[in-house]
């Protein structure tokens, strides 16, 4: 259900994970061994969170995208950022590459690659929605 707001939150700089894990009890577990905040939309899952202590977010599955990351970012305390922007596949490090062999058939000057899964990246069309976001995100967590 928040596999939106996992790519998201990775897009905006957090190490985030998305597991399809099959239990409660093994979602709670992961989430305290690693001091992780749990988002769920279950609201049985958030209940048990956090009468254990986890630090968890309930979110709602009706509300849109952005208010979403809102909600987020408000209940954390953590503020979105580009300059540390992960692998929306796997939350990998990107690191920027040269590619300088094929520059002159490239469509863009910029690259990065994933350390861990190796997927490749660059401002493509779609940076204007990233930088879209980003700017409505910023502009209503400092109001």
């Amino acid at each position: 259900m928040l596999g939106n707001v996992s790519k998201w939150l990775r897009i905006l700089g957090y190490e985030t994970l998305f597991l399809k894990i099959p239990s409660d009890e093994a979602l709670l577990r992961l989430s305290q061994e690693n001091d992780r905040i749990l988002l769920t939309s279950d609201e049985e899952l958030f209940k048990k969170a956090k009468s254990r202590g986890i630090a968890t977010i309930f979110i709602n599955p009706n509300l849109s995208l952005k208010d979403k990351l809102i909600k987020v970012f408000k209940e954390s305390n953590l503020q979105p950022q580009l300059n540390n922007t992960r692998c929306t596949v796997c939350g990998g490090e990107l690191s920027k590459v040269e590619i300088n062999e094929l520059k002159e058939f490239l469509f863009a000057s910029d690259f990065w690659v994933c350390k861990r899964c190796g997927k490749l990246y660059w401002k493509g069309s779609h940076w204007k929605n990233i930088m879209k976001m980003y700017d409505e995100l910023c502009k209503e967590l400092n109001t």
